[in-house]
């Protein structure tokens, strides 16, 4: 009954170990003694390392195990590097690699004999490894893998000859600063609604973490930079003149601290009177990490895009519509057809259309009146309309503008094409709160739809 229970613990050792040969084991036997104690690496075969190229020693450790079927055995296990041919023979010709061992002053290790005691279980092996030295290496032979490969031998106990090599594969880094984004994208402020300082938080950082005292410097990337951004991202951005922003040019990433904000505040008055002409514009202010007084500035997150579209077009969110004849009972009437409100959502697949099935049902007769609460007093300067996306009916018809809803001012007349892009109609500047669009004529009998209103103001 001994020799079955033994014989089943060591068939799970040698199953997840394999130390130990299966003909070495005899049914008159107990466990082999080779068997008794074992020893492997907890985290053995290929280790991708990446090194920081800070001047300082950068550290990677590894762990070697003992079991068996009486891991309270004494054991010993020695650390050595594999040989060029053994690299050569057991990884490069098999993977097709051209694996080169680093130099012998690029590491060194802590140690490279081990003796474990009996209440052992695992022991830890520290590699040094000199980024600088090893870069060195690369620029050598820059087709090269350059790696550390290790194993471990004894000379009085099993070693698990699946799990005795780690081959580290390096790759040397230099550690740089760089913005944590690239930018915010687009933002979109109403003419009408700038604001007298816009600011935005540019997070930077270094990529690993900080034991330095950082300096950091910041400038404005020139014109240059914004052509090649406009050709790459086919943009017609016009960048932002000194006077209209201002940031820090200097800030400090002091030690154990790896990111901190940059503060970018842009000047709303000088944006409004930049935009003044035409009340829109699209500008873009690209700010650069110029120089730090230790490792590199990022090749990748080195500027940080402010990029702002000012446009005319009001805020429609609050507006209210009503209409002289619309169809609230339509066949699709609760699906975007048929109300007046479907003009303001923004959406160019509903619309309105006049009445034309509600019960009792009428005969359609032009004009058609809507007119829209916008809630406040705007500068109106410019107005746009889209058609149904099918059965485009909408022709002709005149625009007004009123304070009260009562004293009426004409303001311009619209033709519309039967497309379906959005159209634009320009009108005199006037002042109000309410807008009224009267459909005098169609393309289809008495019919008229719209899709989408959208006016221009401040």
């Amino acid at each position: 009954m001994k020799n079955i229970i033994y014989l089943l613990l060591l068939t799970g050792i040698l199953l997840s170990l394999g130390a130990c040969e299966g003909s070495e084991y005899e049914l008159e036997n107990t466990i082999p003694t080779k068997c008794h104690k074992i020893l492997y690496l907890k985290n053995s075969g290929k280790q991708q390392i990446t090194l920081f190229n800070t001047g300082q020693i950068n550290h990677y450790s590894f762990s070697i195990i003992k079991a068996g079927s009486n891991p309270d055995l004494e054991a010993n296990v020695d650390i050595s590097l594999l040989t060029q041919e053994e690299v050569d023979n057991h990884y490069s010709n098999l993977d097709g690699v051209n694996y080169k061992i680093i130099s012998e002053n690029g590491y060194s290790l802590n140690a490279t004999h081990l003796d474990f005691s009996t209440v052992d279980r695992s022991k830890k092996i520290t590699v040094s490894l000199d980024a600088q030295k090893i870069s060195e290496d690369m620029e050598s032979d820059p087709s090269a893998t350059w790696v550390l490969p290790l194993q471990i031998s004894s000379k009085t106990d099993s070693v698990n000859v699946n799990m005795k090599e780690l081959f580290l594969q390096l790759e040397v880094r230099n550690a740089s600063v760089g913005f944590k984004e690239v930018g915010t994208g687009v933002k979109e402020i109403e003419y009408g609604r700038i604001e007298s300082s816009i600011n935005y938080n540019a997070t930077f950082k270094l990529d690993i973490a900080n034991q330095w005292n950082l300096v950091c410097g910041f400038e404005a990337a020139s014109q240059s930079y914004v052509d090649e951004y406009n050709t790459a991202n086919k943009t017609s951005y016009k960048l932002l003149p000194e006077g209209s922003y201002s940031f820090a040019e200097i800030l400090e990433l002091p030690a154990s601290i790896s990111e901190a904000v940059l503060r970018i505040t842009i000047d709303g008055n000088q944006l409004k009177e930049l935009s003044k002409e035409n009340r829109s514009g699209e500008y873009i202010l690209p700010v650069r990490i110029k120089s730090v007084n230790m490792f590199e500035v990022s090749t990748t997150n080195n500027v940080y895009a402010v990029t702002i579209r000012i446009t005319p077009k009001l805020d429609r969110s609050e507006w209210t519509i009503t209409a002289s004849s619309e169809e609230l009972n339509g066949s699709n009437s609760g699906k975007g057809e048929g109300p007046a409100k479907y003009m303001l959502d923004g959406n160019s697949n509903t619309y309105w259309e006049n009445q034309w099935k509600s019960e009792p049902a009428p005969v359609p007769t032009l004009p058609y009146t809507l007119i829209i609460d916008t809630k406040k007093e705007h500068t109106f300067f410019k107005f746009f309309m889209q058609q149904r996306r099918t059965n485009i009916g909408t022709k002709g018809g005149t625009f007004y503008i009123s304070p009260d809803n009562n004293n009426w001012t004409k303001v311009g007349t619209f033709q519309m094409a039967q497309i379906t892009a959005v159209q634009e109609f320009d009108i005199t500047e006037a002042k109000g709160r309410y807008i009224k669009i009267v459909v005098e004529s169609s393309h289809i009998g008495q019919q008229a739809q719209l899709a989408e209103f959208y006016a221009y103001g401040e």
